[in-house]
């Protein structure tokens, strides 16, 4: 987690560091970004950056973090009304397909996230806390399709969203680990086509 101190930093000082430590992660990746090229970009000595920052992990993860946070930003409150007023499978259906969007509009963001996919990112107990409150917000997702008959009630529904965060992950290992760029995410066959491969498997594990 970076050090209070660069929460102190002005708000436009602190856009710029992470935007360009952002750039850095989505055009090098995780294994070959570099923190020298980061510090000449912004002007900063060796000693300045780590006054704000632990090391090259704590970088990346506050990185995707402050992306991930515009990304629930931006699609949330979309989803969270389609939870309220469609169909449970339609609202998971049109929940995923807001992301997919989303991510292919931002090809910094979609490399970005190929970079966290390769990174140890996952590992960081930091993104263990996000990773809880997704699982967190999921179970009251099915709890509310459990309501509705639509997920299945032999299991309590921490454990159902559990399991579907875990698959998630993996479809979504599968899919940012492929070649796609963003011009073949942005293609509505293709956004189909992948929709149909989540929702499907995600029904055929949480619904009765």
């Amino acid at each position: 987690m970076p050090r209070p101190r660069f929460d102190r930093l002005a708000p436009e000082r602190r856009r710029a560091v992470l935007d360009t430590a952002a750039a850095e992660f989505a055009a090098h990746g995780y294994h070959e970004a570099s923190i020298n090229r980061v510090q000449a970009e912004l002007g900063l000595s060796k000693g300045a950056f780590y006054y704000w920052f632990d090391d090259k992990d704590d970088l990346f993860a506050t990185a995707v973090e402050d992306r991930m946070t515009d990304l629930v930003a931006a699609v949330l409150p979309d989803v969270e009304a389609a939870f309220a007023g469609q169909p449970f499978w339609d609202a998971v259906a049109f929940g995923i397909r807001r992301m997919t969007e989303h991510t292919a509009t931002a090809p910094e963001h979609l490399a970005l996230l190929k970079a966290a996919i390769a990174s140890p990112l996952l590992t960081m107990p930091r993104v263990g806390e996000l990773m809880a409150a997704a699982v967190g917000w999921m179970a009251d997702k099915a709890r509310q399709g459990q309501a509705t008959g639509d997920v299945r009630t032999d299991l309590p529904a921490e454990l159902v969203a559990s399991v579907c965060m875990g698959m998630l992950d993996a479809l979504d290992r599968y899919t940012l680990g492929g070649t796609e760029d963003a011009a073949v995410m942005a293609d509505p066959a293709w956004v189909e086509q992948l929709l149909g491969l989540y929702v499907d498997l995600l029904r055929r594990v949480a619904a009765p």
